[in-house]
């Protein structure tokens, strides 16, 4: 700025004209940049020689004329600021049209004089607009460049960030799907040898500790299911089944597991339905009753007398679908509103000191509200202290199709009976390396009337089917040498055993592990621990099915 105010400028003149150059240099000196100790202006005769010139001697401003023997009208401009970017330039020209001094000025000039039309004083004021013009366009363009640094940088630490997240993600899921498998492993073992020591128990002292024993295993799974759902909830993971199924079955068998419980704390269990409601519909019916078990289960928990009421009820409807609203209301100690607003929140619970009354792992509430969100409505409570809640989900779930009802007779005969009877003698063959949940297998088959034989991991596994004459096999996912999945594949290609029943029995319970065993050709995905009723129903299906495609 000491250089602008003292005019010590250092100026070049971009001019072919000699008539011309001598009146610029003349008003140059008239208007204050000719005084002794100030450096005589520079002068170059074409473009080419000015942008030489302006390189070597980096002059304070440039004095342009557009028409010039090598270069002529704007093209001269832009060559000019291509070669100094930072020297203000101010346009000398005849050409007095106002539409080519605004092209100028966009093309990178500071400011535009017409020759004939200025003066020394002219002259002065446009050098000092350009010098000031230009720096403060320097700075703009430097603050502007430091601003995208700052973006640039930014989005980099956001890149990485996002790259970190997503790596913690999965590292997250692949823990959780050990965990998943190491948890359920041994309580596969714990679950399936209590049974087996239950059908052998003749004590009532020890049938009785054996059934605590069997109860205090389900709680700890539940626990287990709590956290792999929540797990795969905020991953996005979660799958909702589409299925019809009966509004009052759901509703039903939700309320008849929680009877005992009910019964011996003297609480009294009803349930209404709107007649308005159609008793068919098409939606996840499992996360509908874990909904309404979860709501059961915390009103119990919560209640010393009264009764509990479960309400379905239209929040809204069309032709295709039904908002449906359930309601589970108590008479129990209520909730107070500080209470209320930590209650769906993951890992919290009502009460959180350390003697607390009531225990409950804090997830049931958090996994209905985004089991519900997930199905197109939402969840809540109205509650007063000391007298009662009521706690709410609505649910988006399409009317039920006429031609595809729920088979809602119950079986003639327990699954077991049946095979016993059908399928004696019929050689299943379990690929199992934990050698307790093996043991377990095999005693519910032999049970069953089955001839079971084992393998410890998957290639004895393939050799054995090669072998072997089987109608059935149970793969276990996760084994040493070839784990469930590779053998899997081994043994379609062989001959003969395209069509034979291959059912997953593997601890790992993601959607991910379902989608890997049915790709590599296993027919279901059975999860760990699997009750030994339902393992029996599943074994006899699927040996029914494969039965019906065997030729006579």
């Amino acid at each position: 700025m000491a250089k602008l105010l003292h005019d010590n400028l250092l100026i070049l003149v971009v001019e072919d004209d000699p008539g011309d150059f001598g009146l610029v240099r003349v008003h140059l000196r008239q208007a204050g940049f000719g005084h002794v100790g100030s450096p005589d202006p520079l002068w170059a005769k074409t473009l080419a020689e000015g942008v030489a010139v302006a390189k070597a001697d980096r002059p304070d401003a440039i004095l342009l004329d557009l028409s010039l023997p090598d270069s002529s009208g704007l093209d001269t401009v832009r060559a000019m600021r291509a070669a100094v970017r930072d020297v203000p330039i101010v346009v000398l020209t005849g050409n007095d049209e106002h539409s080519l001094a605004l092209d100028a000025l966009e093309a990178g000039a500071q400011d535009y004089l017409v020759k004939g039309q200025f003066d020394q004083d002219m002259l002065g004021r446009a050098l000092r607009y350009a010098l000031v013009r230009s720096k403060l366009e320097l700075q703009l363009l430097r603050h502007r460049q430091h601003l995208e640094d700052r973006v640039a940088e930014r989005t980099v630490q956001l890149s990485q960030a996002r790259d970190d997240a997503e790596a913690a993600n999965r590292a997250k899921s692949m823990f959780l799907a050990n965990m998943s498998h190491e948890l359920r492993t041994p309580m596969n073992g714990v679950m399936g040898m209590t049974d087996l020591a239950l059908r052998r128990a003749t004590d009532p002292k020890q049938i009785e500790w054996l059934n605590k024993s069997q109860g205090a295993a389900k709680h700890l799974l539940s626990v287990i299911n709590d956290i792999l759902d929540i797990s795969q909830i905020e991953s996005e993971r979660l799958i909702l089944e589409e299925t019809n199924f009966s509004l009052t079955e759901a509703i039903g068998d939700a309320l008849h597991m929680q009877e005992v419980q009910a019964q011996a704390k003297g609480l009294s269990l009803s349930w209404h339905i709107d007649p308005a409601l159609p008793n068919l519909l098409c939606g996840d019916a499992v996360r509908l009753r874990q909904i309404l078990l979860n709501f059961t289960g915390n009103a119990i928990k919560f209640s010393e007398r009264g009764q509990i009421t479960v309400r379905a009820s239209v929040a809204e409807e069309d032709s295709l679908s039904v908002l449906l609203k359930i309601e589970v209301a108590d008479q129990g100690i209520g909730i107070s509103p500080e209470q209320q607003a930590r209650l769906f929140h993951a890992f919290t619970q009502a009460d959180g000191s350390m003697n607390r009354k009531y225990g409950g792992n804090g997830l049931g509430l958090i996994i209905s509200k985004r089991i519900a969100l997930l199905m197109g409505g939402d969840a809540g409570v109205i509650s007063e202290e000391g007298h009662g809640s009521t706690f709410w989900a609505t649910m988006r779930l399409r009317r039920g199709g006429a031609d595809s009802q729920p088979d809602v007779s119950a079986p003639a005969e327990p699954a077991r009976e049946t095979l016993a009877r059908d399928f004696a003698g019929v050689r299943v063959l379990v690929a199992e390396d934990d050698p307790m949940n093996r043991e377990v297998m095999m005693f519910l088959l032999e049970d069953a009337g089955l001839a079971p034989e084992a393998a410890s991991n998957g290639r004895e596994a393939v050799e054995m089917a090669r072998a072997g004459d089987y109608a059935l096999i149970l793969m276990d996912m996760q084994m040493p040498i070839m784990n469930g999945v590779e053998a899997t594949r081994a043994i379609r290609l062989l001959p003969g055993m395209a069509a034979i029943p291959i059912l997953a029995l593997t601890a790992n319970a993601f959607g991910e592990d379902r989608d890997a065993c049915l790709s590599a050709g296993m027919d279901t995905h059975i999860g760990k621990p699997v009750e030994p009723d339902a393992l029996c129903a599943i074994v006899l299906h699927w040996l029914r099915k494969s039965a019906e495609v065997v030729p006579a």
